[in-house]
């Protein structure tokens, strides 16, 4: 017999780029915790080193890449198909979804926005090295029936999970205990405790509170299913099993479960001298105080902070010099704010708040504050003398906004008056008196000839490999108060005066020049662009169409015309014979709010469109084994899905165990009137 040496730990962390000062500290921290880090800048130089060993954790520079390049496919050329490969961490030059997509689809453990701060990247890649593949996630399962617990630990086993079965629910505690598992996958009907209550007891102890749990069960009452949700649980698989469906729906859970330390980290950051937080992260906790009625009393509000005549600071200051005023008015700020604010640098010379107080006196009190401190840096003895003014605006939460970015445009609004009334000022909004019809037929023919309209996209995130980078247009119309309207406060009156086929012209002009500005850099950009039947059966519609598309030299990008099908409906005959003829120019059809009717699911394959939206109510209103059906039928039709409206993590995760194709909503990202932000590689 003979003794085989242990496999020597693979400790190396491989760097692909250029970006040297942050090697160096990067560096010394890795290797405070046994790992070394070499960094190479240029492929081969990678490659030559892989050949020898593989590193356990690579950190890559995406502007590394051929321009656009597929993460995956660049990383099998260097480093071969071996498995497990090492962890990815990606780092790009800018926050744009465009890279953010290309790494999560590639399987990043972490993107970084250049120049990435060495403590947390170094965080990053001793996390990734610890979950690369080299720890099987541990899987509980809890299910008296045997042969459905074998049937189930044989599948997660064969997907390189370590898997223990319990058929005693009563003895789970020293089980956790013991096992410590990543994931629960309980049974919902037991005889000795059911899972709800089992998940109930679970979640009264701190140690597994946020241990995921799924139950399985065949159970389709949507009450009984929400018992079980609101005692703890974190989703339902049905019965019989489906174990690809299974194994990813384990593996999303598990990855959610373990980005929330994280999330709690970010709020951490509130003890931090500054306590600012990432914009990202300010509007979606914006967009959540918007939906919760209980968050916006007559104290709550934005406050939009911006310095007066920075350029002359900049000019008598120099940039370093500019950002060490900046710094200090940053730690200022922190100093003045309540535990539960949250402050953003919210644009390059201003700063956004979100507060709650007493009433709006407090709310405003706390806008006189923070414009005198900006006064105070004078604090640091290299800017004495320098004395800096701010104009802060206020937008309030009443009358609820439509969305985040409406009651920012109020802040804005508000903001924008104080400067114009001479700066160093506190503003706040206030709704004008009423909208009467007449009135928003006037904004409504204004806008049509100036910049009354604001054009906002939003992104529709693929969930698989699909060709293309999908955007919504979404329009608004801003009134004279900054509010921004949706189009259901002014459509209907648009549609009475018979403006909505100049509103259509507008709004498909607009996206165009948006599509020509993309068409070289960003050629699998795809613009879902809002048009009505009205528009389309006009006879100058298309030659109007095709002739918009030559002048800006659109030969091979085209938008995709999106439609209500219920204004589909009422003119089938005139949408077959149209879309069969855009179809044949290159110009895809999405049908908006489609139920689950099978005359409408039949309707889609009639008309060939290329993407089907769902409707909201359905998809809220409908269990999973129904929806999965839905989607099901609608791909049977060759049309692609796509969930919208998504505000929640439990509609992902509904709607990824179905199936769908695509993903829209505010919880996934928020829609900008820039679409370069989340373009740009």
């Amino acid at each position: 017999m003979t003794n085989g040496n242990p496999e020597p730990v693979n400790n190396l962390v491989y760097f692909l780029g250029h970006d040297a000062s942050t090697l160096k500290d990067l560096g010394r921290r890795l290797k405070e915790q046994q790992l070394a880090l070499a960094q190479f800048e240029h492929p081969a130089e990678l490659a030559a080193a892989a050949l020898e060993r593989l590193p356990a954790v690579l950190i890559l520079e995406l502007e590394m890449l051929p321009q656009d390049g597929d993460i995956a496919d660049f990383l099998t050329n260097l480093l071969g198909t071996a498995t497990p490969g090492p962890a990815l961490i990606c780092i790009a030059e800018s926050d744009g979804m465009d890279a953010r997509l290309r790494s999560v689809r590639a399987g990043a453990k972490a993107f970084f926005v250049a120049p990435p701060d060495p403590a947390e990247l170094a965080a990053k890649t001793l996390q990734a090295y610890g979950s690369g593949g080299r720890e099987p996630l541990r899987i509980l399962i809890v299910e008296d029936e045997q042969s459905q617990a074998t049937y189930v630990a044989m599948l997660l086993t064969k997907a390189g999970m370590t898997v223990r079965t319990l058929g005693e629910p009563l003895s789970i505690l020293n089980v956790l205990a013991e096992f410590r598992p990543d994931l629960i996958l309980m049974d919902l009907y037991m005889p000795q405790a059911s899972g709800a209550e089992l998940t109930a007891i679970i979640r009264d102890h701190d140690q597994f509170y946020d241990t995921p749990i799924l139950m399985v069960s065949n159970e389709t009452d949507a009450d009984k299913q929400i018992a079980a949700l609101l005692a703890g649980s974190d989703g339902f698989i049905t019965k019989p099993v489906n174990s690809q469906r299974l194994i990813a729906f384990i593996e999303h859970r598990i990855r959610m479960a373990r980005w929330l330390p994280e999330r709690r980290a970010v709020i951490a950051k509130r003890g931090a001298p500054t306590r600012l937080l990432d914009k990202d992260f300010f509007i979606r906790t914006l967009e959540r105080w918007v939906r919760d009625s209980a968050a916006g009393g007559p104290g709550s509000g934005v406050l939009i902070i911006e310095l007066d005549s920075p350029q002359q600071l900049i000019d008598r200051l120099g940039l370093s010099g500019f950002d060490k005023l900046l710094a200090q008015i940053e730690q200022l700020l922190g100093r003045q704010l309540a535990g539960n604010d949250v402050v953003t640098r919210y644009g390059e010379f201003s700063y956004g708040v979100l507060t709650q107080r007493k009433d709006q006196a407090a709310l405003v009190g706390l806008g006189e504050k923070l414009r005198r401190i900006t006064a105070d840096s004078s604090l640091t003895p290299s800017l004495a003398n320098v004395v800096t003014t701010a104009s802060v605006g206020i937008g309030l939460f009443q009358p609820p906004p439509e969305d985040a970015l409406a009651l920012l445009a109020r802040a804005e609004r508000a903001c924008a008056k104080a400067r114009q009334n001479g700066g160093a000022r506190v503003e706040i909004w206030a709704p004008q008196e009423g909208r009467s019809e007449d009135r928003i037929k006037t904004l409504i023919e204004h806008a049509l000839t100036s910049e009354g309209f604001v054009l906002l996209f939003q992104p529709i995130v693929a969930l698989g490999k699909v060709e293309g980078t999908y955007f919504e247009a979404q329009l608004r119309l801003r009134s004279p108060d900054g509010e921004l309207l949706p189009p259901r406060e002014f459509f209907p009156i648009a549609e009475h005066h018979g403006l909505m086929t100049a509103i259509d012209r507008w709004v498909m002009e607009y996206a165009l020049d948006t599509l020509r500005d993309h068409r070289i850099r960003h050629p699998e950009l795809r613009i879902l662009v809002h048009q009505t039947m009205d528009t389309l059966r006009s006879r100058e519609w298309l030659p109007w169409l095709r002739e918009q598309l030559i002048s800006r030299d659109l030969k091979r990008i085209r938008p995709v015309l999106q439609f209500q099908l219920r204004d589909v409906r009422t003119s089938i005959e005139i949408a077959k014979v149209l879309f069969g003829i855009l179809r044949k120019a290159g110009i895809h059809i999405c049908l908006g709010n489609v139920t689950n009717s099978p005359s409408e699911i039949a309707l889609v394959g009639q008309l060939g469109a290329a993407l089907v939206k769902l409707s909201i109510n359905t998809l809220a209103q409908t269990n999973s084994q129904d929806l999965t059906a839905l989607v099901e039928q609608l791909h049977e039709q060759k049309a692609l899905v796509v969930a919208t409206g998504i505000e929640d993590q439990q509609t992902v995760t509904l709607v990824w165990s179905c199936r769908a194709d695509f993903i829209q909503g505010n919880y996934i990202q928020m829609a900008r009137d820039d679409i370069n932000v989340s373009l740009s590689a």
